[in-house]
This record gives structure tokens, C-alpha cells and sequence, in this order.
């Protein structure tokens, strides 16, 4: 109920700016009109100036009585202490957020918070700190900023059928810094025993069911689960992203999209895992609300750094790697003399639809 207040809050807020740009424009249009008071003209604007006037009284009158309304009090202060000092009302609140990032967030307010979570079987299923063996596909830490599980063709998960298993596939831009919680989330729900992890570079898009069956095992690592763990964890995920970072920052085959200004790949994974458990081809509510909200968001992956240098750096990184030579830095390339540089001609230039697939 105070959210959808707030939301009205903020539309009224909005319109009201509206109005106002509205109103200028009158103004502006008054002056521009014949001398002649008498003219139609006259009477439309006056007209619309006195109806937009209501209208803005109104929605200030809104806004008014809903600021009042809401506005943070001490009596309201207490009010909330005191429903989140009962540890069952906290968790109902809790559980209503399908946002884990806020939910991390909500551990660190105080000691009470942090205990209900902890205390919680079906908060920690849902920050995959408890293993759910039979429920719909969730990922806990899709969509927690910076590491947003990258969209491919239109989905951000993609699940297909091989041989009658059902695999699992999702695109991740980057190692994170963890803090020990994030590094013992499950990195899906239900767990995973093992999974692939393919550098984008050397690897593109190839599906779950050619990765499974050898093809372009380069640059591929496998990953199993600890013994007696209940499956894979973001934080063994993150470890190997870690050590393609290390291993392939000159990789020759990258996309110069994935180039940072220095230079250096910015060496995405795809991970892939067989599903057992998981309810038919169905995704949690949860990460469907993820999903949403990060379709509305900006600043997802995107491309890097590609200028002409940059594009020229790539072609030299693909031409001497054919020729067997050390792979230089960009810093060592621009100390190369230009007649040895690659020429541009020798590669096809980069399409706008390659989808990140390591070729050109």
C-alpha cells in the first residue's frame, strides 16, 4: 500500500512538472496570438490555462496529503522497531522481497535482521546459503550489481533438452569481489554437482549440447562440486572466471568489443550445467521479477572500448598468434613500428550482430 502511494507520489510529483512546462508554453504562445482579444484564439488558451490550473491544485493537493501522510516520525520509528523486534513478522516482510541484493542488504541492518535470516530455512533457500533439491530453476545471485547473468537472444537463462536431460546455460560478464556470504550461495536452485565453465573468447555461443559432447573443449574447465557440499557455488564459479581473466587478458581470438582501454580481454564465461530436480522447463517467480526489472535497467554489459587503434591491435593480436609469435600488450603494440603492424585488409571488419561469438 506504501509503495503504490509512493508511486502516485512520484507521478503526481512528475506531472506537475508537466503542467508547469505546459503553462510556459501558454505564456509563450499567448504573446504570439493577434491583438484582437476578441479572436477564438483567446478564448481556447484562456480556457486551457484555467483547466490546467485545477488540475495542478489537485495534484498538489495529492501529493500534499500523501507527503504528510508517510512523512518519518519518531512515534513511527518506534512503531517499526517494534515490528521488526518479532522475529516472525520480520521474516514474512523479508521473505516478500524477490530482490537477494536487498535481502543482503537487510542482513546488515542490525543483529535482530541478520539473526532472523540466518534462523530462516526459506530465506536461505532463496539466497542459496540452504540447498532446495525440488523447485523451479532460480539463480540466487542473478541480477546483484555488477554481476548481472547476461541476456542472450532476448533471455537472460536459456534451458534446452540433450538426451534427455535438461541443461542450463547463462552468460556471466566478470569475476567479482565476494564477501563470504556471496561465496557460499549456490550458484542454482536445485544445486548443480558440476559444471562447465567456457571462455567466451576462444568458445562463442556453441550450445550446452555440442559443449557436452567435446567440441571447442580450448579454454573450458570442469568443475566439481566438494564432497559432501551441496553443489556448485558462486564462489567456485567466480574462482575459475578469475583464472580465465589471468590466462586469456591477450587472448587473439576476443571480440575487440570486449577490449578495456588498456587493452586487456574482459573475458566473459559461459556456464553451463545439467539440471535434475528442477520443475519441467519452469523458472522461479523470482528470477522472472529479476528478469523484468533488468530489462528496465541500463548500464548491462555493453561494448568496450573499439576505436581504430583498438581495431588494429586485434587484427596484429589475431596475425601474429597464427604466426607463432608472442602476443604483445597494446602498450608493447603501439611501440611497434607501423609498416610491421597488421593491415586491416587481412580480416573481415566485426559485424554489428556477431553477438559476442569470438569471431568476426
Amino acid at each position: 500500500m506504501v509503495h503504490s502511494l509512493q508511486d502516485i507520489f512520484t507521478h503526481n510529483l512528475q506531472a506537475s512538472n508537466d503542467r508547469a512546462a505546459l503553462a510556459s508554453q501558454l505564456d509563450r504562445l499567448t504573446t504570439s496570438l493577434p491583438a484582437d482579444p476578441e479572436d477564438a484564439s483567446h478564448w481556447i488558451i484562456a480556457r486551457m490555462r484555467d483547466l490546467l490550473k485545477d488540475q495542478q491544485e489537485h495534484q498538489a493537493s495529492i501529493a500534499n496529503a500523501i507527503s504528510h501522510r508517510f512523512r518519518m516520525t519518531p512515534r513511527t520509528g518506534e512503531l517499526a522497531t517494534e515490528v521488526f523486534a518479532i522475529s516472525e513478522l520480520l521474516e514474512q516482510i523479508l521473505l516478500k522481497l524477490d530482490d537477494n541484493q536487498s535481502l543482503l542488504l537487510a542482513k546488515k541492518v542490525n543483529r535482530q535482521f541478520s539473526n532472523v535470516i540466518e534462523g530462516s530455512p526459506e530465506l536461505k533457500r532463496q539466497l542459496g546459503l540452504e540447498a532446495e533439491r525440488t523447485c523451479h530453476f532460480s539463480m540466487p545471485i542473478a541480477y546483484m550489481a555488477p554481476w548481472n547473468v547476461r541476456p542472450e537472444n532476448g533471455k537472460s537463462v536459456l534451458l534446452e533438452h540433450s538426451r534427455n536431460r535438461m541443461w542450463v546455460s547463462f552468460d556471466l560478464p566478470g569475476a567479482l569481489k565476494l564477501g563470504s556470504k556471496c561465496h557460499a550461495m549456490l550458484l542454482t536452485q536445485p544445486p548443480v554437482k558440476k559444471v562447465l565453465v567456457v571462455a567466451r573468447c576462444c568458445n562463442g555461443t556453441k550450445s550446452a549440447k555440442h559443449i557436452a559432447n567435446g567440441m571447442n573443449s580450448h579454454a573450458t574447465v570442469t568443475i566439481d562440486a566438494e564432497p559432501g557440499s551441496s553443489g556448485i557455488t558462486v564462489g567456485d564459479v567466480n574462482d575459475a572466471i578469475k583464472q580465465f581473466r589471468a590466462t586469456h587478458r591477450l587472448c587473439p581470438m576476443a571480440n575487440i568489443e570486449d577490449h578495456d582501454k588498456d587493452g586487456f580481454v574482459k573475458v566473459r564465461v559461459k556456464v553451463f550445467a545439467a539440471l535434475t530436480g528442477a520443475k519441467g522447463r519452469l523458472i522461479g517467480k523470482s528470477l522472472k521479477a529479476q528478469q523484468e526489472r533488468a530489462k528496465e535497467k541500463k548500464g548491462l554489459p555493453g561494448h568496450g572500448h573499439v576505436t581504430n587503434e583498438m581495431y588494429a591491435y586485434a587484427v596484429h593480436k589475431r596475425e601474429v598468434s597464427c604466426e607463432g609469435h608472442a602476443i604483445p600488450t597494446l602498450a608493447e603494440f603501439r611501440k611497434t613500428p607501423k609498416p610491421a603492424r597488421a593491415r586491416r585488409s587481412s580480416f573481415s571488419p566485426p559485424t554489428s550482430d556477431d553477438g559476442g561469438d569470438g569471431g568476426w
